[in-house]
């Protein structure tokens, strides 16, 4: 009985271990101007679809040429919201604005930090392909060539 139950033990461990789905992920940064983006990518393989974008901007007021010492919380709110609704414009990502969650919004004295979440593969469920090459190789290599560092 106990060589039965070590066998299915071990069965179960081996199907459990081969069915782990793999993935990739690598992200890419830029500093420009006192400003930092990090784009990171997930997939399920360097030649499949991108699954999921990440997007995270740092941005200090004085880039702006704001003194964020003296912002009321108002303001703070208002300049968030601003940044949020145009992020995607900015990264020209507008189409995926129904499948953009954002991660994080957050404002000191000192600047602001945003984060998106795109859902890459629910988009194209629902709205099948995008003509583009959304493959994680080509993506990254398009990254990379725009200037961002990759890791």
């Amino acid at each position: 009985m106990k060589r039965i139950i070590v066998i299915l033990l071990g069965l179960l461990v081996l199907v459990g271990c081969q069915s782990t789905p793999k993935s990739v992920s690598k992200a890419c940064s830029l500093e420009m101007l006192g400003m930092k983006a990090t784009i990171k990518a997930l997939a399920e393989s360097e030649e499949a679809d991108i699954d999921e974008v990440e997007i995270a901007m740092e941005i200090p007021y004085i880039v702006l040429g704001i003194d964020g010492s003296g912002l009321t919380d108002e303001v703070k709110e208002a300049i968030s919201t601003q940044m949020e609704s145009s992020l995607l414009s900015l990264a020209g990502l507008e189409q995926y604005r129904d499948y953009t969650e954002v991660s994080q919004s957050e404002l000191n004295d000192e600047g602001m930090a945003f984060g998106l979440v795109l859902d890459i593969k629910k988009f194209i469920e629902d709205n099948g392909s995008t003509g583009e090459d959304l493959s994680f190789n080509n993506f990254i290599t398009t990254l990379e060539a725009s200037g961002m560092t990759c890791e």
